[in-house]
């Protein structure tokens, strides 16, 4: 009886379709977190011969991939829930999908990077707004796809 609720909320759940984009956009950033955790683990073994024989060049080429994976973490995200959520509204309309993302993209610059002194925060798009990037994401993509309608 309890297995059967659980099952029917759970179906209702997967066929939402802003859960599933959600869903869908965490499982697109899966192999940008995979090449970060890689890079982190490989600059941070702790066997010393290794450590000695990678510093300079290749440590410096391994911190610049951790940082450019998990640094821009939120706005991979962003990208996928948008576009993901954007083709389930217009039906895989391609256009539609990257002018949904630009929104997206363009509102959450608005509204978690910049500082009120008008200074871009590097630190706002890596793992620290990712809730807000979801947010924007599908926030920005329901309000694009609703203002669209009237669009000539």
């Amino acid at each position: 009886m309890l297995y059967g609720k659980l099952l029917r909320f759970t179906y209702r759940l997967e066929r939402n379709p802003v859960f599933a984009s959600v869903k869908r956009g965490l499982l697109l950033l899966t192999p940008v977190l995979i090449v970060g955790a890689v890079a982190l683990m490989l600059r941070n073994l702790p066997i010393p011969g290794f450590q000695e024989w990678i510093m300079g060049a290749v440590y410096s080429a391994l911190g610049f991939v951790y940082d450019a994976t998990i640094g821009i973490m939120s706005l991979c995200l962003l990208c996928g829930i948008s576009y993901s959520y954007a083709a389930t509204i217009s039906g895989s309309d391609r256009t539609f999908c990257l002018v949904a993302v630009m929104a997206s993209l363009g509102s959450f610059f608005i509204l978690f990077s910049v500082q009120s002194n008008g200074v871009f925060e590097f630190a706002s798009l890596g793992a620290v707004s990712m809730f807000g990037a979801i947010l924007c994401s599908v926030t920005a993509t329901a309000l694009f796809g609703a203002f669209s309608r009237y669009l000539p």
